[in-house]
């Protein structure tokens, strides 16, 4: 029974140690050994990347009890890349590699060391390598939903969807232009998250319009981007009127509620 005891003691604390040993915390979550290569996902051109890395060393060092890491930082870029070294005992540490806007897709590999400063807690510095693959395919842009005809003064409704395929959190600049209406919007993306956006247009005059839609990283505009583009036709008729009506107005009493219910009804039955 001790013995046994004491295997359980021992496993519990190796248990711990691996726990809080050095690690990627983000964009993956890995205990981190020397010289090993590990693989971050993909990003696009010009896009920037944090990795983060927890800072605490359970083993080795001074009294034999681990310590802290200082700092990080990344060697061995790939022509055009940049990085952000890590503040001097951030908690977690972390580094920003940004790749550059005219490389080619594909895998590259760089080196990140972090370092023990001074070897003061004699931790030394552990060395790891990191794979990302660049991919221009990592904004996902669609419709969910809009029609693409409506009535002179009628609402016109669009639902957009934003994807972030990658594994790279960016700034994202969505705009949507027509006939001299324009709507710029930004919202932030973490890696592998979406949004839906809506978007609302009327027109005065009968003709045939176009609505563009353009999303792009604003750190990377010129390669991580996508536009579509929507031909609408306004018309003043009252088919037109009945059909935009069922959609509802922009903005309209309370009193008309019913009007309207009856407009979409008749226009159900016009077809």
């Amino acid at each position: 029974m001790l013995m046994k005891g004491i295997f359980l003691v021992l496993a519990v604390v190796m248990l711990f140690s691996c726990s809080m040993a050095i690690s990627i915390i983000k964009p993956i979550n890995a205990e981190i050994r020397d010289n090993e290569v590990y693989d971050l996902g993909k990003m696009g051109p010009g896009q920037a990347m944090s990795i983060l890395i927890e800072r605490t060393e359970t083993t080795g060092g001074i009294y034999g009890k681990g310590g802290y890491y200082d700092f990080a930082n990344a060697s061995m870029l790939p022509e055009g890349w940049k990085v952000n070294p890590s503040l001097k005992y951030d908690n977690p540490l972390q580094v920003v590699l940004i790749s550059s806007e005219n490389a080619t897709e594909g895998r590259y590999t760089m080196q990140i060391n972090v370092i023990d400063e001074n070897n003061g807690e004699q931790l030394g510095t552990r060395t790891f390598a990191v794979a990302i693959y660049l991919n221009e395919s990592v904004l996902g842009f669609d419709k969910v939903s809009g029609t693409n005809f409506a009535g002179e003064g009628q609402p016109l409704r669009y639902t957009m969807l934003l994807q972030n395929k990658g594994n790279a959190g960016d700034v994202f600049v969505v705009e949507a232009n027509t006939f001299r209406q324009n709507n710029s919007r930004e919202i932030y993306l973490a890696p592998g998250s979406e949004v839906k956006m809506p978007f609302e247009f009327s027109y005065l005059s009968s003709g045939d319009y176009n609505v563009t839609f353009k999303a792009y990283s604003k750190l990377s505009p010129n390669k991580v981007k996508k536009e579509i583009v929507y031909p609408i036709t306004i018309r003043n008729s009252l088919e037109a009127d009945l059909k935009s009506l069922g959609n509802g107005v922009i903005i309209f009493p309370l009193f008309e509620h019913g009007s309207y219910a009856i407009a979409h009804i008749l226009s159900s039955i016009l077809g």
